[in-house]
């Protein structure tokens, strides 16, 4: 449920903001308002699992799931369904968190590689296969409303298995009050950093006093909730900021961040270029990526099953993952106007293969050195540091191609001009097919300007798609470096602080 939600807009954006009747601001915010509740839901799943307990704020987010995608599959207002996202963002969070934590809970850590590669399955492997094709097939044959109403089904099917399955020896830490005060400075810290991420390149990033402002606001705010939470450690706090004295859990969450941003930047850029240069329909934009479904559940379960049996050390995974996606990128950056599926596929599936082994080693190296007290923190940030990397990539990736499509476009466009010999050649033949099809002599020499500017527009477009692609791929080639030294410096000081290593074999007892 959470997939489909996170994945709503990637391609039927432009069916929904008709269908609601929307301009572009608001349909920004109706991203928005999912992607800060969503943010500020994640360091907040720890509270609600006190609160609540595991089960009954597994039924809670998922009612609350249910409530919400009716609503947007019902509605053609703007306000329900702003309102109805956030609800979406909020509660698929604290899904998540409680999901993830419940898990770690039942399940000794021994036999958390497969547990948590099963985990991903939905996690993972269905908001970057099975979702888009999904929704391309329902805005298709259906409608945009059809996204969210398939959400019902599912849902209700969840409630009647968590009602069955969630044992009684699965409780929650004791209850401990709300730290207000830290929310009310998280909340518009996630919605400024939300905003300026995700529409910075729209209003062209800091020269609009806009983005200027929430940015300083944004990050006053998040400072301010950072100083708070340091200040409450052992008391009251949001967040148990201890997690942070495992080495693993550090060097986790940082890469777990920088995945994130490739994840995300080109799970946009894989379908903005089958619909911007290929010219695919949503269905077959959708359908791009499904079957890489296969190999991200190989490299989930492939390598899980390694850690759990072999005892492998999933550090050793790590490379191995991040090699076949910037493989991946490398070959997608040849791509061009006359490719096709076929072409596609290669690249698609060593990224599905890569991914999946990626973050289920990722998932079990950060996680499963952490106690139970710790266990619904370190889950929350986990979740929030990709998602924040997955939004800087998001970011980075649109801001890349607006500035490349334009440096490319002058760059073409400049030999479409009278004094270039293979212009006025060009212009001539365009002119005479022109002419032999019926067109007027005068407004055929007019139309063949127009044919050519559309031709260098396509080729600036797949020329700025190629180099993001490969931008992709350098980022995490440049990245490298910093995190082997991490790697070096965390293992140094392990001893100091007291970080536990990695053990896959011995479970962590509650009280260590």
């Amino acid at each position: 449920m959470d997939a489909i939600n996170s994945t709503a807009l990637t391609v039927s954006r432009g069916d929904m903001m008709g269908g609601i009747r929307a301009v572009p601001d608001e349909m920004a915010w109706v991203s928005l308002a999912y992607l800060a509740a969503k943010l500020t839901s994640f360091p907040l799943g720890a509270w609600l699992i006190s609160r609540l307990g595991y089960g009954r704020c597994l039924v809670s987010a998922v009612a609350l799931l249910l409530a919400a995608s009716l609503t947007n599959g019902l509605t053609t207002q703007f306000v329900p369904i702003l309102f109805a996202r956030a609800v979406q963002g909020a509660a698929g969070a604290a899904l998540i968190v409680a999901g993830q934590s419940l898990l770690f809970e039942i399940f000794p850590r021994s036999k958390q590689g497969m547990v948590q590669a099963v985990f991903a399955l939905g996690a993972v492997m269905a908001p970057n296969t099975f979702a888009p094709a999904l929704q391309g097939w329902l805005t298709d044959t259906l409608s945009w409303s059809w996204i969210f109403l398939v959400n019902l089904p599912i849902g209700l099917l969840a409630l009647a298995f968590i009602a069955a399955g969630v044992h009684a020896e699965a409780r929650a830490p004791a209850a401990k009050p709300l730290d207000a005060i830290g929310l009310a400075l998280l909340a518009p810290g996630m919605v400024c950093l939300a905003f300026v991420l995700q529409e910075g390149n729209r209003w062209n990033w800091f020269e609009a006093p806009r983005i200027v402002y929430l940015t300083v606001i944004g990050a006053l705010a998040f400072a301010g909730f950072v100083l708070r939470q340091l200040r409450m450690q052992g008391r009251d706090a949001l967040i148990d900021l201890s997690v942070f004295a495992h080495a693993d859990f550090t060097f986790g969450f940082v890469v777990s961040f920088v995945a994130g941003f490739g994840l995300f930047g080109s799970a946009l850029l894989i379908p903005a270029f089958a619909l911007a240069v290929l010219r695919f329909p949503a269905l077959q934009a959708g359908l791009l990526l499904l079957p890489s479904g296969a190999l991200i559940a190989l490299g989930l379960l492939g390598a899980g099953g390694m850690i759990q049996s072999r005892k492998i050390d999933p550090f050793k995974l790590v490379p191995l993952g991040i090699l076949l996606f910037v493989a991946a990128m490398w070959l997608l950056s040849g791509a061009n106007v006359d490719s096709g599926f076929p072409d596609l596929a290669l690249p698609l599936l060593i990224r599905g293969f890569g991914l999946g082994v990626l973050f289920i080693t990722l998932t079990v190296i950060t996680l499963n050195g952490l106690d139970s007290r710790g266990i619904a923190h370190g889950v929350g940030l986990f979740n929030f540091g990709r998602q924040v990397g997955g939004l800087l990539g998001a970011a980075f990736v649109q801001t890349y191609l607006a500035y490349r499509v334009a440096y490319h476009w002058n760059v073409l466009v400049a030999n479409v001009a009278p004094e270039n010999p293979l212009w006025a050649e060009t212009q001539t033949g365009i002119a005479k097919l022109l002419l032999a099809n019926g067109q007027d002599p005068h407004q055929a020499m007019a139309a063949s300007v127009g044919m050519a500017q559309q031709v260098v527009r396509t080729q600036a477009t797949v020329l700025a798609f190629n180099e993001a692609f490969l931008a992709l791929a350098l980022a995490f080639v440049l990245l490298a470096p910093f995190l082997i030294a991490l790697k070096i410096a965390l293992n140094r000081s392990a001893p100091r602080n007291g970080a536990r290593r990695f053990d896959t074999g011995t479970p962590v007892p509650a009280n260590s």
